[in-house]
């Protein structure tokens, strides 16, 4: 269970008035931001209740149910200038290629998303990739959404979460047979409760971490250390 509140004093109400704000969306937004940021969270990196707490889970990110050879390293540093376009599409080929001979070969199996630090999300969406014949070229991202149907997402959650510290990339069958996010309570609000200068709006709701169905449908590519930061 995630709970949360916001509180507005009268003068922020007031404030919110003359400026023909409407405070009941902000106060919606607030709540919706903090929502989303906190089952992205849940989703990918799972949730540990603390030391003595039974309270932990696994998510997409980690989930130990993956098959080990669906874990890879990438073979090209990504933040090397002299990488390609063509040596990361090389990189996520593999561990797509590996999410495939692991299903048996089942298109089921064939991952259509794929998830990335922040960095890296950069990296792909701006080295281009080029293609033997032709003058022209576009970009990793533009190639493999046309080439292979797969949509890339970013997230700061996988910043790390590889072995050693490197960044994780993480592909799999956004499919209901493969993979499914459980959320017993969606996001709910309480009544408005007055306080004596202030109002408060309380949210709660409820995040029971990802089953994986088809746990050979989810790879996962770790990238290089950055040695400056650590």
């Amino acid at each position: 269970d995630f709970q949360g509140s916001s509180t507005y004093d009268y003068i922020s109400l007031n404030k919110a008035k003359q400026l023909n704000e409407n405070i009941d969306t902000r106060i919606i937004e607030a709540h919706n931001e903090s929502y989303r940021t906190i089952v992205d969270e849940v989703a990918l990196l799972g949730y540990d209740g603390g030391a003595g707490s039974n309270a932990y889970v696994a998510g997409m990110a980690n989930s130990p149910l993956v098959p080990a050879e669906n874990k890879l390293t990438a073979g090209h540093d990504w933040s090397d200038p002299a990488t390609t376009g063509n040596d990361i599409v090389e990189d996520l080929l593999a561990i797509r290629n590996q999410i495939y001979a692991t299903g048996g070969g089942n298109a089921l199996w064939l991952p259509n998303i794929v998830l990335l630090s922040p960095e890296m999300f950069i990296i792909a969406s701006g080295k281009n990739f080029s293609v033997t014949g032709f003058s022209t070229s576009e970009t990793v991202m533009s190639y493999c959404e046309k080439q292979y149907g797969w949509k890339f997402y970013a997230s700061m959650h996988l910043k790390g979460a590889g072995a050693n510290g490197g960044d994780r990339i993480v592909m799999f069958n956004n499919d209901r047979r493969c993979s499914k996010l459980m959320l017993p309570l969606p996001l709910t609000f309480s009544a408005v409760d007055p306080q004596a200068f202030d109002f408060r709006i309380s949210s709660m709701f409820r995040v029971a971490g990802v089953n994986l169905f088809q746990p050979s449908t989810v790879g996962y590519l770790d990238g290089y250390v950055d040695e400056s930061e650590s």
